[in-house]
């Protein structure tokens, strides 16, 4: 699988990429609007290579496979102590059981330790058994949007 930097992606990918992100996520996140996800992604992720904030996407065969962001704000500041993020890690169904998605975490803990971190968190609220097969400590329950429950899980970097 090659992996590349959202900073070295044109625009259209970058408008494909935060697409794919809003059509999954949006429907469990009603208020989301496309327009805004474009410009989040454009302005925010694709800008860095070198720190946080910024994001990365995994391609097989020159088609896109799967994403992922890194961040330091999560979830309206709630937790701010779990800070940095690893998050909005998505594959594509048609790439799901291929190792996409572990290969997308392992890199994120490459560039995370790269950065000079220790440790970085995640939830998730669909996913669970994915991430503790790959390792990752349960920390707790956290609350996410209108209440919801989402596990909270730690990625050891040392």
């Amino acid at each position: 699988m090659e992996i590349k930097m959202f900073t070295q992606l044109s625009n259209s990918e970058i408008e494909q990429i935060a697409t794919y992100h809003f059509n999954w996520w949006s429907q469990f996140n009603h208020n989301m609007l496309l327009s805004e996800k474009i410009a989040e992604f454009k302005d925010k992720y694709a800008k860095y290579s070198n720190k946080i904030p910024c994001g990365f996407v995994g391609f097989i065969d020159g088609k896109l496979a799967g994403f992922c962001r890194l961040r330091d704000d999560m979830l309206d500041g709630r937790y701010d102590e779990f800070s940095p993020w690893v998050s909005g890690l998505l594959v594509l169904p048609e790439f799901r059981g291929q190792g996409v998605g572990t290969n997308l975490i392992e890199y994120a803990k490459s560039l995370l330790k790269k950065f000079g971190y220790k440790s970085a968190h995640l939830w998730t609220d669909q996913a669970p058994d994915f991430y503790i097969k790959l390792g990752l400590k349960y920390v707790k329950q956290i609350e996410i949007e209108n209440g919801k429950p989402a596990d909270l899980f730690e990625l050891d970097l040392t």
